[in-house]
């Protein structure tokens, strides 16, 4: 009878363990470079969607090492979207599965603005 109980009990503490160790979820992190990848980017707006509707489960900034992160993520797609002023909005699909996982650098490519020409018209007065 006290063995039974006892196998009871360890059984619960092992599902317990698990239902908590799956509820904290996983991270998820990366790098923003320039396009030539020398230089960090700092302050990129860095989302995370979720692929199946495109509802925003988080939101940071990159740090002055142009690094972020995401925690207590479920697994499941989810679609990495990062924007910065003067560079092309990044669109990236994920799958997160069962472990954290880190995206190493990722480039930004800059923006090419094209300008339309302006002419300068004066009278001498």
């Amino acid at each position: 009878m006290i063995m039974k109980r006892l196998t009871y009990l360890l059984v619960l503490a092992f599902l317990g363990c698990a239902f908590v160790a799956t509820a904290q979820g996983f991270m998820l992190s990366g790098k923003m470079l320039d396009q030539g990848g020398t230089e960090p980017l700092i302050g990129v707006n860095v989302v995370l969607l979720r692929a199946a509707d495109s509802t925003q489960v988080a939101g940071t900034t990159t740090d002055v090492n142009g690094d972020f992160q995401f925690e207590r993520l479920r697994p499941g797609g989810y679609v990495l979207r990062a924007t910065y002023v003067g560079y092309q909005t990044l669109n990236q699909a994920i799958t997160l599965e069962r472990a954290d996982k880190n995206l190493g650098n990722i480039k930004l490519e800059q923006a090419a603005l094209e300008l339309q020409s302006v002419t300068v018209e004066g009278a001498q007065v």
